[in-house]
């Protein structure tokens, strides 16, 4: 029997990368996958008569002319819920924004059986460290705003602060410091040092975290050491689908160390002269190479690309600091959640 086949048409470069590398680590080589991004291509790619078993299709770029071609279902990528009722039963729509898991499901429904698909739900969850080397980048922020969007998507995230100075507690809506007891477990890495802090763990309506330090951590002698066995044994719980690490700056071993258990890592950079001299040190420093390091470059201004660094695949454009629900719904902070799903 021959697998089936999806054709992609999303001029999104990044989104249609995403969808591609998901449908990839889905089925591997149990699809036939084609991914089309540019228009003119598309508009000559369909002059001769394609079969396919599923399209998706960005609303953009949809017309009734694929009803002409062998497709057995379109799917139309669109900006919303049911914002284009189709009456015929072989088109549908599908918000581009839900969760990729979804659109996957969605898609393949038809032709399951020839899939043999398995349950990925025990794949394991997913270390993110948000990181910087400039002072006042909004990382903390950036990496709230992160969790809100992931968990907009539909993923399971917990939110751990390893910063010196911990201020995000009445941006979560905290109930309470982290108790001293609890304090005094990351004094030291030592085994089950997860299950013994899970009670500790508080969530607002979106994600959980780990509550926030009266003082200092480093005044109560808690090394990076602890949090990172914290962080390690929360991610082989498997009860979080992405736990987002925000450590303080710095370049030393501790930063090292966190940067290599991570399976990915955003750096976030500033526009502006000292941000990519700074950078610069830290790309040096920490040898911030290869696919699991994504350069975002926060407060960027409306309309101009002046002060961009090269480095920076993504622009945040935070308005008001601080505002991380309102960050969440950004349009270069959703991309950015994107490339982590």
């Amino acid at each position: 029997m021959e697998d089936p086949r999806i054709i992609i048409i999303e001029p999104d470069e990044t989104y249609a990368e995403l969808l591609e590398y998901r449908f990839t680590e889905a089925y591997g080589d149990r699809i036939q996958l084609h991914t089309i991004t540019d228009r003119d291509f598309f508009n000559t790619f369909f002059t001769q008569l394609r079969t396919a078993d599923a399209v998706l299709i960005d609303e953009s770029l949809y017309t009734e002319t694929l009803k002409r071609h062998k497709v057995k279902s379109v799917f139309v990528l669109c900006e919303g819920e049911g914002k284009y009722p189709f009456s015929d039963p072989k088109i549908t729509c599908l918000n581009k924004y839900s969760s990729i898991k979804a659109i996957l499901n969605e898609v393949t429904q038809g032709f399951s059986d020839r899939l043999k698909m398995t349950d990925d739900s025990g794949a394991g969850s997913k270390l993110v460290t948000v990181f910087s080397g400039i002072g006042g980048s909004g990382k903390t922020t950036v990496a709230l705003a992160l969790a809100e969007a992931l968990s907009e998507n539909h993923k399971k995230v917990l939110y751990i602060c390893t910063e010196d100075i911990q201020s995000f507690g009445g941006m979560v809506g905290e109930r309470a410091h982290l108790p001293l007891a609890a304090c005094q477990l990351l004094q030291k890495e030592q085994p089950g040092l997860y299950q013994k802090l899970k009670g500790y763990l508080q969530k607002n309506n979106s994600f959980s975290f780990l509550p926030s330090m009266m003082t200092s951590p480093s005044s109560m002698q808690i090394r990076m050491q602890g949090y990172l066995q914290l962080l390690r044994e929360a991610k082989e719980s498997g009860d979080y689908d992405v736990i987002l690490a925000d450590p303080g700056l710095g370049t030393g071993e501790s930063a090292a160390k966190l940067l290599e258990i991570s399976d990915q890592a955003v750096v976030l950079l500033l526009p502006d002269e000292l941000s990519r001299t700074k950078t610069d040190v830290l790309f040096r420093s920490l040898s911030l190479r290869g696919e699991k390091y994504i350069f975002a470059e926060n407060r960027c201004m409306e309309g101009t690309d002046s002060g961009m660094d090269s480095r920076a695949k993504i622009r945040i454009k935070e308005v008001t600091p601080h505002r991380y629900t309102a960050l969440a719904m950004e349009a270069g902070l959703k991309e950015l959640a994107y490339l982590l799903l």
